[in-house]
Formats: structure tokens, C-alpha cells, sequence
């Protein structure tokens, strides 16, 4: 994803970030 405005970086930072939480979440290890 490119994000050509402040708005949409933002977005995408945020959905970048999500994402990044629930794969963390979701690991194995995560519990430990």
C-alpha cells in the first residue's frame, strides 16, 4: 500500500500496526 497523504500514511500506519499486533498476538509465543 502507498500512502500519498498525511491522511492515508496515517491510515496505513495504523492498519500497519494492527495487523502487525494481531499476527503477534496470534504467534505461539506469545503467551509466554
Amino acid at each position: 500500500m502507498i500512502a500519498t497523504t498525511p491522511r492515508g500514511f496515517r491510515k496505513a500506519t495504523f492498519l500497519y500496526s494492527g495487523a502487525l499486533n494481531v499476527a503477534f498476538l496470534n504467534s505461539p509465543g506469545a503467551a509466554a
